[in-house]
């Protein structure tokens, strides 16, 4: 979900819909109630969160006396798969479900509370390391806990005979986060990775995708192809045989000869464009910048916020860290080559040949009259409580 002005997944074409339709009430896994396309916003009741009291104390201690978001979204995709897939495909009708899991992700236990860490019931192993950060211990444990959920699914698929039919994925929607006092530095979240969540660099960008397809995806297969969420639905639509319903003016390709292990390439003129905030484009991520809470929208220092827009054409990656409303062909980029320096450690722009790189992503980019603007372009990590008192980085 996203922030108002809200618009339902029924009115997207879904046909069904249990979850939170605001991002903003997605930071809290302890709800007093969620929504779903009948009942309306805050619609569905959570009974056991009604009192209001819970704590990270209280609910570690007592999992089963509370509603806990991840619970109540993957049962409803249990309950869903249960009612409408027929056992072993009996009537081969295609089906697509999508199960967003709001963890690992920073935030309250309760409605108005402040984020702190990844709330999760139980901290499963990771209780004894006494060496770790409790916000380091929460998040280890909020990724078990996805893990098991994603694992329910899989299971359930095979009871009901439609695994070896059934293409899955799982991915996420940024690059390592840095909210709630994670570090994305102590797990090495982004695997050395310029940059995180919100970040035009790679570790901003740059998150991996899981794929199970019984017969068609090999086990242990990597591929390096660069796809993007807007590739899915012509990706889902061809998967499904239903090409000719993919609206021509759709932006993404499908990406089925990669999932089948065929080789495969972009156009030349296609390209992936991320926009975001200038002010995140190198902020801390050392222990003595861990932002602990999210303080508001307005940028603290009452500097300007100024939007940055990345482009990924082939090996080349171009980086703008300002950008007024629509890329032009006076903007100042960075040049990286992302397949010899995944890194970004070397900008190429000074060059002849980094030069005329540039210059050709503008041709490329400037004429399709894209927007810089972004979803939080007002967010700074300047807005986020600082503290300086962070245990050292310890390795697992």
């Amino acid at each position: 979900g996203k922030s108002a002005p809200l618009k339902t997944p029924e009115g997207s074409g879904f046909d069904a819909f249990l979850g939170q339709v605001d991002q903003t009430a997605c930071h809290n896994m302890y709800p007093s109630a969620i929504d779903d396309g009948v009942a309306g916003e805050g619609g569905v009741p959570l009974p056991l969160n009604a009192a209001g009291n819970r704590s990270r104390e209280e609910c570690m201690a007592h999992p089963e006396r509370y509603n806990y978001t991840v619970d109540v979204f993957t049962q409803g995709a249990l309950g869903w798969l249960d009612a409408h897939v027929s056992p072993h495909g009996a009537d081969r009708s295609p089906f697509f479900l999508y199960l967003s899991l709001t963890v690992p992700h920073a935030g309250g236990w309760t409605d108005k509370g402040a984020e702190q860490g990844s709330p999760v019931p139980t901290n499963f192993q990771y209780a004894s390391r006494s060496d770790w950060p409790e916000v380091e211990r929460d998040h280890a444990a909020a990724v078990t806990y996805m893990d098991a959920a994603f694992g329910a699914v899989l299971d359930r698929l095979d009871a009901l005979g439609v695994a070896k039919n059934t293409l899955v994925l799982a991915a996420s929607d940024n690059g390592a986060h840095l909210e709630g006092g994670h570090s994305v530095t102590f797990f090495n979240s982004t695997g050395g990775l310029r940059g995180h969540k919100r970040s035009m660099y790679e570790g901003g960008v740059r998150s991996p995708t899981i794929v199970r397809w019984p017969g068609v995806v090999s086990p242990g297969s990597v591929s390096a192809f660069p796809w993007a969420f807007w590739d899915l639905l012509p990706t889902l639509a061809e998967v499904a045989g239903n090409t000719k319903s993919v609206p021509g003016d759709v932006d993404g390709i499908s990406i089925l000869p990669t999932l089948r292990g065929m080789p495969q390439r972009r156009a030349e003129q296609d390209f992936l464009f991320f926009t975001g905030n200038t002010d995140w484009a190198d902020a801390p991520t050392s222990a003595a910048g861990l932002p602990q809470e999210v303080k508001g929208g307005a940028v603290t220092d009452g500097a300007p916020v100024v939007t940055a827009y990345s482009v990924v054409v082939g090996e080349l990656k171009a980086v703008a860290k300002e950008c007024a409303n629509q890329p032009s062909t006076q903007d100042k980029l960075q040049i990286f080559n992302i397949s010899a320096d995944p890194f970004e450690t070397h900008d190429l722009a000074a060059t002849p040949e980094g030069a005329a790189h540039a210059q050709a992503i503008l041709e490329l980019v400037v004429p399709r009259n894209l927007s810089c603007a972004c979803y939080q372009c007002g967010i700074s990590w300047r807005d986020f409580e600082m503290h300086a008192e962070s245990a050292p980085m310890k390795q697992p």
